[in-house]
């Protein structure tokens, strides 16, 4: 508990006094379960460790703070479990890791959190709070802190003067309430250099193997790393209001240090490069397979990668250093829909780039698209499925059009439809849609993305080539899920919230 000294919710007050003391932080995840985002879908639903948290864990660490991690997503902890985490490791800061899809979990969670104890220091950053911090405090009377943009040295900055006793004023990448009024701080400036990061703290979640993949992404042990930073490209449904659009990246040497780390602490098999756009340098792609072949790593591994950034070098390279899967940002197989969300693709560049990668030996291509867009139409999603059926992909995902905060096509999208404005209708694999394009019902939506699944998963070519997999129980145990999903009556759906 945090001494007494601190007596008044810091949203009030110019500044806090407290006795330097040593500081106990507890990073959480909040209570967001893997249902609430996929619903039915969630069987083969990927549950990957929250790196953005071992970041910020491991950079407090570094700085000397106790440090807990709470992942109740990996836990399957409710809110009763959550407060009995917090009640017996007595942090002096409670800070959560929110997308816009978790957000609602964290409200919930906040006040509760002022009940155990009104003097925790409560924080939010991620996606949700970095795209409208300003509206997050407003939002929320028991939060302290919104954090926007990237967090390490934000929180750092928090506890370090937290510990001092010293006030909580014009912390760079912050929001706070003072005397009643929300002031909105400068943004923080970049981590230019990312190699000064430590590796994120992964020895602060509780056990590494609790995380998973969708079975065609490899076999084993796979573990994930992110290699870099921020988006150049301006897609119109995606925000970056977390690293920007300026694109950052470890070093190769720092890469394959963080490989061999992983392999020989924690018996990683296989590496999922969780970066937005892998191999958006391809002088460092290759510097990092070059690195992978020389010294002899023998992992395998997967990565996202742009459709124009595919070509038959970096894929010769990728697949020598050991690359199994790649996963390409599709989304419409129209192209009119496709230069209404400034994609900057081609209907013809998709289908050779995706050519290359087959003819290049890359066991398993995933694709994904997004159904119901601003401007899609019946017609227009039924041409992207077919699309999809006729490409030379593994795997797919058929996302739902999400209104994110913060991004370009949700500025647009009430002129060609409706936007539910409550978060807790954000999901793209929910049991209800959070935006409707004019000319389509929820129900149509949703059906015609159970379609899309069933129509390319139930492809008899489709079978025949996975049929490989029918000694892998986890690919089977899903398979089984998705007959069943696929083919049941939609009249029990839940209707929307």
């Amino acid at each position: 508990m945090i001494d007494s000294t601190l007596i008044v919710s810091i949203r009030f007050i110019n500044s806090i006094v407290v006795k330097k003391r040593i500081m106990k932080i507890m990073l959480v995840y909040p209570p967001a379960q893997v249902e609430d985002t996929y619903s039915n879908f969630s069987f083969a639903a990927p549950v990957l460790p929250p790196l953005g948290l071992a970041y910020l864990g491991a950079v407090l660490e570094k700085a000397g703070f106790d440090v807990k991690i709470v992942d109740c997503v990996a836990e399957r902890l409710g809110y009763k479990e959550l407060l009995e985490a917090i009640r017996e490791y007595k942090p002096s800061i409670v800070g959560f890791n929110a997308n816009t899809i978790s957000y609602p979990k964290v409200q919930k969670a906040l006040p509760l959190i002022k009940k155990v104890n009104a003097d925790i220091v409560t924080v939010i950053g991620g996606a949700h709070s970095s795209a409208m911090p300003r509206q997050v405090l407003a939002e929320n009377p028991d939060l302290d802190v919104a954090v926007f943009g990237e967090g390490e040295c934000t929180i750092l900055e928090i506890a370090n003067r937290l510990k001092a006793g010293l006030s909580l004023n014009n912390i760079d990448g912050t929001a706070i309430m003072s005397q009643e009024k929300i002031i909105v701080n400068n943004p923080r400036q970049l981590i230019e250099n990312l190699d000064t990061l430590p590796f994120p703290a992964r020895h602060l979640l509780k056990d590494l193997r609790t995380y998973s993949h969708t079975p065609l992404r490899g076999t084993g042990f796979i573990v994930s790393v992110i290699t870099s930073r921020g988006c150049p490209f301006n897609c119109f449904y995606c925000d970056q209001s977390v690293f920007t659009r300026k694109w950052r990246a470890n070093s190769v040497d720092y890469v394959i240090s963080e490989i061999k780390m992983l392999k020989e602490k924690y018996g990683a098999d296989a590496i999922s490069f969780e970066d937005d756009n892998f191999a958006l340098s391809k002088e460092r792609v290759i510097g990092i397979c070059k690195r992978m072949i020389s010294e002899n790593l023998g992992m395998k591994w997967s990565c996202c990668i742009r459709i124009d950034k595919i070509d038959e070098e970096i894929l010769g390279w990728m697949k020598q250093a050991g690359c199994t899967s790649i996963y390409v940002g599709i989304e419409s197989g129209n192209q009119e829909m496709l230069n209404s969300i400034n994609k900057n693709l081609s209907i013809e560049q998709i289908k050779l780039a995706l050519k290359t990668a087959n003819k290049a030996g890359i066991d398993n291509i995933y694709g994904s698209f997004i159904l119901g867009l601003p401007r899609d139409t019946k017609e227009t999603i039924e041409q992207t499925i077919n699309f999809a059926c006729n490409l030379p992909l593994t795997g797919i995902s058929f996302n739902i059009f999400t209104p994110y905060p913060n991004t370009k096509l949700r500025e647009i999208a009430s002129k060609f439809g409706v936007i539910k404005e409550d978060w807790k209708n954000y999901s793209d694999h929910a049991h209800f849609a959070p935006y409707i394009p004019n000319g389509i019902t929820e129900e149509e939506l949703l059906m015609l993305q159970k379609r899309a699944y069933r129509k390319f998963f139930i492809r008899p070519s489709y079978i025949i080539n996975h049929l490989k997999y029918i000694f892998n129980i986890h690919f089977m145990k899903d398979a089984i899920c998705a007959l069943f999903l696929f083919f049941r009556l939609s009249k029990n759906r839940p209707k929307s919230s």
